[in-house]
């Protein structure tokens, strides 16, 4: 099993790659932001179709693949 290495975003400033996920993600009707285990998490109602975080050396982007 790999073990999972959190990064610290940096405190230099925005995370560029989350600040043009969040804007693409609250582009779309009826989305919001929320933050559920530690991360943003982008929802249309109450169901999550993306997920930002940090992951190894850099940012990690999760999109749900398939339609409800």
């Amino acid at each position: 099993m790999a073990t999972r290495k959190l990064v610290q975003p940096a405190a230099k400033g925005p995370d560029p790659v989350l600040e043009r996920l969040r804007a693409l993600c609250l582009s779309l009707p009826e989305t919001s932001e929320t933050v559920t285990w530690g991360h943003p998490n982008f929802r249309v109602k109450k169901k999550i179709f993306a997920a930002y975080d940090n992951y190894g050396d850099g940012p990690a982007i999760g999109l749900k693949a398939t339609m409800d």
